[in-house]
């Protein structure tokens, strides 16, 4: 396709998404940038994952599909559909995320009219069951590299679904990747600190991408109220309490990155200042949420007591 608007890739590594996919995948060919590829790496999903990819396949020529025979790994999936990507911009699509047809068109055009600037995101849906909440970023509409960190690290939020340089996305090498212990998925807040210190940050105020939560707080704590402790529960229990692990390890490399940089030592020592801040109240967030937690299995095993109890009583005076 003949066109000045430079190709933009889209990589969509995927798992086991057979619901809910084919949401996406419209969402994707629907967009009103045409000049894209859609990178899909299929990571041995065992479902009718694959059949849906070569199903829209045959519908749109801009998808390409690859199929792994071994299961990569989130990590690694993410990183082998940016190895595949040739456009000059790029972005990750969650298989079950989809988005305003405008969403690339808008990030792409501000990307092109600022090129110092290496990422572009926008607001956000927040889709909780039948609920939805618009969130806002609430950032200035271009940020210096310093300060797009800074600003990152003072309020956290989901800029890793942005789009990005891809030149300047395969010199980090994408998916930040490190053998910390327990956890071996990497992590998404380290790739954007990553790649907000090679260059600047644009804010389109719209929503425009639409992020379901899958396991909201209120069902989590509903289970442990129950105590319905699956075999499946207690593993995720098991991964979420190492969290405070995964917090650790990403101030470490947020700390190693920022000296390594070759920013002025005033900067550094401030944006190391603001990692230890985000470190402290991710993790005392983190706390919070155990303590809520156990709350709430405290007065499920209570509650349990008290029927037992009373249907004890019924049992005593019944016979």
């Amino acid at each position: 396709m003949k066109t000045n608007y430079p190709l933009v890739s889209i990589g969509v590594p995927t798992y086991n998404r057979a619901y809910g996919f084919e949401e996406t995948l419209d969402c994707l060919i629907k967009q009103t940038y045409k000049n894209i590829e859609i990178i899909i790496s299929n990571d041995a999903s065992v479902d009718d994952t694959y059949k849906i990819c070569k199903a829209y396949a045959k519908k749109d020529k801009r998808i390409k599909i690859f199929q792994q025979k071994k299961n990569l790994g989130l990590p690694k999936n993410h990183n082998f559909v940016l190895s595949k990507a040739k456009g000059e911009y790029f972005m990750w699509a969650g298989d079950d995320d989809p988005r305003s047809k405008m969403m690339i068109k808008a990030l792409a055009n501000s990307l092109i009219k600022h090129k110092e600037a290496v990422l572009a995101v926008c607001n956000y849906v927040e889709f909780k069951g039948n609920k939805r909440k618009i969130i806002n970023l609430d950032y200035k509409s271009y940020l210096k590299s310093y300060n797009a960190i800074t600003t990152y690290l003072l309020k956290p939020d989901l800029l890793f679904w942005g789009l990005y340089k891809t030149e300047v996305l395969k010199q980090i090498k994408g998916f930040h990747m490190d053998n910390r212990p327990f956890l071996k998925w990497g992590s998404d807040n380290l790739t954007v600190f990553k790649i907000l210190l090679r260059g600047d940050l644009i804010y389109v105020d719209k929503p425009l991408l639409y992020k379901r939560d899958s396991g909201n707080a209120t069902d989590r704590f509903t289970v442990l109220e129950n105590l319905q402790f699956s075999e499946e529960i207690i593993k995720r229990i098991k991964r979420y309490l190492i969290f405070p692990v995964m917090f650790f390890f990403d101030f470490f490399f947020m700390v190693k990155y920022t000296s390594e940089s070759k920013l002025p030592l005033v900067k550094k020592v401030t944006i190391i200042g603001c990692a230890l801040y985000w470190w402290l109240r991710t993790t005392l967030n983190f706390l919070k949420e155990v303590i809520k937690g156990f709350y709430f299995v405290v007065k499920g095993l209570l509650q349990k007591l008290v029927n037992n109890f009373l249907d004890l009583t019924k049992l005593f005076r019944s016979s």
